[in-house]
């Protein structure tokens, strides 16, 4: 099962440039990247998914709720 780190940052945040998705497209970019890299915090997959951060955490939720990810 893939884990979701749970990260504490004091840091400014970098500038992420995001990208129109449908939440189908967004959740299979999130499962497809877990599955790759196994483990990663939200930060690492904001970066890489590239979509809006709030349907990130939608999505995020959701997957936890599925059993799909874990924090870990």
């Amino acid at each position: 099962m893939a884990s979701l780190s749970v990260i504490e940052t004091k840091t400014i945040p970098e500038t992420v440039i995001i990208e129109e998705m449908s939440k189908e497209t967004a959740r299979q970019k999130v499962l497809d990247y877990m599955r790759e890299h196994k483990k990663s915090d939200i930060i690492e997959l904001h970066k890489n998914i590239r979509c809006d951060i709030r349907l990130l955490v939608e999505i995020i939720d959701e997957l936890r709720r599925e059993g799909k990810i874990e924090e870990g």
